[in-house]
């Protein structure tokens, strides 16, 4: 984003060398685009609690969270995109932590950019 001119302080486009002392703003106007890299699938999944901003899942023992080498089907982030298309547009469609395979636990799912 720095080299896009996308993170400004005191309206001017910032450098990576730039230095900061403390107390300054900085905005960053981040532009996501939609990741296809992950296929949307029809998975149940447990919801927890479901609003505008966020998903709370309830993640079973033995669900993957992130696909990756052997496990590119299946998983919770495949279910997410199936169950809401928008999540694309959000980093990892939105999972903002993980569980391992055999943990079992709620998951925090950000439904927006900026709230992720």
């Amino acid at each position: 984003w720095i080299r896009q001119g996308a993170v400004r302080h005191a309206g001017k486009a910032v450098r990576a060398r730039d230095r900061v002392v403390g107390g300054e703003q900085i905005v960053v106007e981040a532009q996501f685009e939609p990741d296809h890299s992950v296929g949307a699938e029809l998975l149940p999944l447990d919801i927890v609690h479901q609003d505008r901003d966020l998903l709370v899942l309830n993640k079973a023992a033995g669900v993957v969270v992130h696909p990756g080498a052997g496990n590119r089907e299946h998983t919770l982030q495949n279910a997410l995109l199936g169950h809401d298309p928008a999540l694309a547009c959000v980093p990892r469609a939105g999972l903002v932590h993980r569980l391992d395979k055999e943990t079992s636990g709620l998951l925090i799912v950000a439904r927006t950019p900026e709230v992720h």
